[in-house]
């Protein structure tokens, strides 16, 4: 594996241990007790496709499954109730862990050298080393298993070379599909397929995961990171490591003033935001703006507050008898904002002051959708 990649995968989350490293797998118990039948009535398909949100636990589960599969125990599998953890001492299993594991194939975007990044998605040359897997028996005379994560980064050509092995699986295969979204997906592959669909994750289950990786985490900030996620356990990690926190209770001090905003620190926040080293933090403040218009949005159409905290619910409070179509221009706007500002390399600064004074314009009442059009 190559310095850069070393650093971090282009599957793994920054500071975080990567899926394969998990020795347990939490929650989810209505897919643990789908393959503990699956196993124990030995009658495992050929691929399965696992779907759902981004950081659910996918990767995990099928890193999971691969090891238990490599190891040969898959009697295992009939004990798991969701804290099952296996032996670090297992041969097989510190294969999969270290990314030697003779067997196990991982298909995902692949590092490119000359431009120094990751590519954009997973080549047909990385599909077509399926055929050296799949063309040997497996070293140890048990499994061989490939996990594509993820089919969200495929190509048509890479999809269509993944369809030839489906089509024809050899024996004692096993392809683990990883998708966050089915949609583009061809029915050709899915057809092939056995689906699991993994649920997002309550805000609950997210603050024990949180918990265990960021112990240092005050219960609050905790709290906060696990309802921002929006049911995505990586999202919590992510938002929490990456300034998230402060990030978002900045930008809900500034929106707690509307449609009186201070310019000045709107001015000033979105100054930071447009800074060259901030690029990060830019991306995170529009996922976060995104999810708060979306909440928002949700709360006038509902009739029930979803703000994640006390301020947020109180703001969306006094908004709650106005129309929702209004704060739907917003939240449409912010995206085309974003999309026009990437294309042509616009000052991000002015992204976010457009923003909050299409925000300021839609609290007042005014008709922002004459305004936007």
């Amino acid at each position: 594996m190559k310095q850069d990649e070393q650093r971090q995968e282009v599957d793994g989350l920054e500071g975080f241990r990567h899926p394969r490293e998990s020795s347990e797998f939490l929650f989810h118990n209505n897919i643990l007790n789908e393959f503990s039948h699956i196993l124990n009535s030995n009658k495992m398909p050929h691929a399965v496709l696992l779907t759902g949100p981004e950081g659910v636990g996918k990767a995990t589960f099928a890193y999971h499954l691969a090891k238990i599969l490599l190891s040969n125990k898959s009697n295992e599998i009939s004990t798991l109730d969701g804290s099952h953890k296996l032996s670090d001492e297992d041969v097989s299993a510190s294969q999969v862990v270290a990314g030697s594991h003779p067997d196990l194939l991982v298909l995902r975007r692949p590092w490119d050298e000359k431009a120094k990044k990751f590519k954009s998605t997973i080549p047909v040359d990385e599909v077509r080393k399926l055929s050296g897997l799949y063309g040997r028996h497996a070293s140890r005379g048990g499994w061989r298993i490939c996990i594509a994560d993820s089919m969200d980064d495929i190509n048509a050509n890479s999809a269509n070379a993944l369809l030839k092995t489906l089509e024809e699986p050899p024996s004692r295969s096993l392809i683990i599909l990883i998708a966050h979204s089915s949609a583009r997906l061809l029915p050709t592959i899915k057809s092939r397929c056995r689906t699991f669909t993994f649920r997002p994750l309550s805000s609950s289950e997210i603050a024990t995961i949180v918990g265990q990786h960021l112990a240092d985490l005050t219960p609050g900030d905790r709290d906060l990171v696990s309802n921002l996620a929006v049911g995505s356990a990586r999202r919590a990690l992510s938002l929490a490591s990456e300034g998230g926190i402060s990030l978002y209770r900045e930008m809900s001090m500034l929106l707690q003033k509307a449609p009186q905003l201070d310019m000045q620190a709107v001015q000033n926040f979105g100054g930071r935001l447009s800074a060259a080293n901030a690029e990060q933090s830019y991306r995170l403040a529009v996922t976060l703006m995104d999810g708060w218009l979306t909440r928002l949005i949700r709360s006038i159409s509902l009739g029930e507050n979803c703000g994640v905290d006390e301020n947020e619910s109180q703001v969306f409070s006094q908004w709650a008898h106005q129309s929702p179509e209004s704060w739907i221009a917003v939240w449409k706007n912010l995206g085309r904002m974003v999309t026009r500002a990437d294309a042509v390399s616009l000052d991000r600064r002015q992204v976010i002051l457009a923003l909050f004074a299409d925000i300021a314009a839609a609290a007042s009442g005014g008709n922002i959708q004459q305004r936007l059009a």
